[in-house]
């Protein structure tokens, strides 16, 4: 991994991880390097964290899964805690090839 940063430190995130910068990771790696978990008063303030917090995440050097993690917070099904376990066949039936940029 080339270039690897974490989100800032704050009071209701937590992050596990076991690398860090210039980490030699095998090409049989989870894309789960490191687990990201926030809380607040209710869900959307957990939630505003989490999205926040992935934005400051800088990984270069290998696959990573951000963008799936932000477009599952940008789902409305997600974020009013309307799922079950076939959150991703149901809405991601061709699986995630990334979300189209808007621009404007």
């Amino acid at each position: 991994m080339t270039k690897y940063k974490e989100p800032a430190v704050h009071e209701n995130v937590r992050i596990d991880t076991g690398v860090q910068e210039g980490s030699e990771i095998s090409m049989f790696y989870d894309p789960m390097i490191s687990k990201l978990v926030t809380w607040g008063e209710d869900r959307k303030t957990a939630m505003d964290l989490l999205d926040k917090s992935i934005d400051q995440y800088v990984v270069q050097g290998v696959a990573h899964n951000l963008g799936f993690g932000k477009s599952i917070i940008a789902n409305e099904s997600f974020a009013a805690g309307d799922y079950t376990t076939a959150f991703i066949p149901e809405f991601y039936p061709d699986g995630y090839n990334g979300d189209i940029l808007n621009r404007d």
